[in-house]
């Protein structure tokens, strides 16, 4: 993995550098694997305070780990870590998404020691749906609309039509104090 460093201090040694890259090992075989040759590293020193930013890109996602710490060494290893459990979590949701799960039963059978294929077994029947709700009613007060009794049940006032069908309204501007309406 390429390693590009700005911002480079005096307390930057060779020495801190090669032990650095060391500690990108483990990282970067994560990385490499989908072509992702580069590490940008932000060195800034504020009142003997080390502030580390490490940049790399992996599934076309730009990661950054930043540490600080009085000991340069001790910073760098902080944003290596959070870079490391960003690239973690990153492949696991990709492999997730992306795994197939019929695929996945089928080569662990056929890693059995039978080595013979099993018949496929039918799959259960979906459960039957639950029944429908027992229709309510609602009476009708003075101010009321259709709209705000349906934003009041259904908290979508848009479904003032279907309490005016069920109730049997033919225009659902005209409703009286005392009607009783169906909720669907």
């Amino acid at each position: 993995m390429k390693l590009i460093v700005s911002g480079k201090t005096p307390e930057f040694t060779p020495e801190l550098q090669k032990k650095f890259n060391t500690k990108l090992g483990k990282l970067s075989k994560f990385i490499e694997q989908k072509g992702e040759r580069e590490a940008h590293l932000t060195h800034q020193v504020e009142r003997h305070l080390h502030k580390i930013e490490l940049s790399v890109n992996f599934y076309d996602h730009s990661l950054v780990g930043e540490g600080a710490d009085f000991d340069l060494d001790t910073a760098l290893c902080q944003a290596v870590e959070k870079v490391e459990k960003q690239v973690v979590k990153l492949r696991n949701r990709w492999r997730d998404t992306h795994r197939d799960a019929k695929t996945v039963r089928s080569s662990k059978e056929s890693w059995s020691e039978g080595a013979t294929a099993a018949p496929a077994e039918e799959p259960a029947p979906p459960p039957p749906p639950p029944p429908p709700p027992a229709p309510r009613t609602y009476t009708v007060v003075s101010g009321d609309t259709l709209w705000a009794i349906a934003e009041r049940f259904y908290g979508d006032g848009n479904k003032y039509p279907q309490i005016a069908e069920a109730s049997g309204i033919s225009n659902p501007d005209l409703i009286h104090p005392g009607q009783v309406v169906t909720i669907p």
